[in-house]
């Protein structure tokens, strides 16, 4: 008596791909960008605003008068820049950094230093 083996042959089936549903895909980026647009950020008539309080704040002072000021977007919430000051009696200009940053309720504070 002879015995046959056989041996099994092990099939592999390739793998389904994982599609997904086109609608799917376009709420998930209708929602990205709806996310992105609708996050705070400063506009141009905010910084006009701001670069009107820091004018207004320092001359307040006697003998303070502002020449410049200068502010640039470092990110959507946060700005960056100079304020210029020539002061009665110098004969030379002070400048100091300002900042201003932007919080989730869409409310800022600005500070120079």
């Amino acid at each position: 008596m002879t015995e046959k083996t056989t041996s099994d042959t092990i099939m592999f089936q390739p793998k389904r791909k994982l599609r997904v549903p086109f609608g799917l895909i376009m709420f998930a980026i209708i929602g990205a960008l709806y996310w992105y647009f609708s996050q705070p950020r400063f506009s141009v008539d905010e910084i006009n605003r701001i670069k009107t309080d820091i004018k207004l704040k320092f001359e307040e002072r006697k003998g303070v008068h502002v020449i410049d000021i200068d502010l640039i977007k470092e990110n959507d919430r946060k700005l960056m820049g100079l304020v210029k000051l020539k002061i009665d009696g110098l004969d030379e200009e002070i400048t100091k950094s300002c900042s201003a940053r932007m919080g989730d309720d869409s409310r800022y504070i600005w500070e120079c230093q």
